[in-house]
């Protein structure tokens, strides 16, 4: 996963398409997870495991669901107060 995130310009997208292209019968890893990775690498000089990168995906969705949750409850107000 390194080498193709290095290979991709450190591109998240691009390296999740690299990695399909390249491994289609595997599952296709989110684009942030390479990110993920060689933060994880750079930070503790090892790579993280699975289950790791399962709950770090998930706390960023479920925080952008409460940024979504966040920005729709402030729409709602402002059309209240019209």
């Amino acid at each position: 996963m390194l080498l193709i995130y290095g290979e991709a310009g450190k591109s998240n997208m691009l390296a999740a398409a690299l990695y399909q292209q390249r491994f289609p019968h595997r599952k296709s890893p989110a684009p942030k997870t390479f990110q993920y990775v060689e933060n994880c690498m750079r930070r503790t000089g090892r790579l993280p495991n699975g289950d790791q990168i399962a709950a770090v995906l998930i706390a960023i969705n479920t925080q952008k669901k409460s940024d979504l949750n966040d920005k729709n409850l402030r729409k709602s107000k402002k059309s209240d107060l019209k």
